[in-house]
């Protein structure tokens, strides 16, 4: 999905709507940042471990949509 897909998807929601992501183990957390990354394809990964991995060296740029509340243990604002 690039950007512009996932904006015509948006577009058919309320705008007032709240966005969530998948939390660390159970549950969701809202999204509260989105971040340009540059990553590389994983070769060889386990079925757990995401299709990307993070590679400065790679010309290969993606938006990550994240939320901090899972990933640096902050309690809902």
């Amino acid at each position: 999905m690039n950007v512009a897909e996932l904006i015509a998807l948006l577009e058919k929601q309320p705008a007032d709507m709240e966005l969530l992501v998948q939390s660390y183990e159970e549950g969701f957390d809202p999204v509260t940042d989105v971040r340009p990354i540059a990553v590389s394809k994983k070769a060889d990964k386990p079925w757990y471990v995401g299709v990307y991995e993070e590679d400065a060296q790679s010309g290969n740029r993606m938006l990550v949509i994240q939320s901090r509340h899972n990933r640096m243990g902050k309690e809902d604002a």
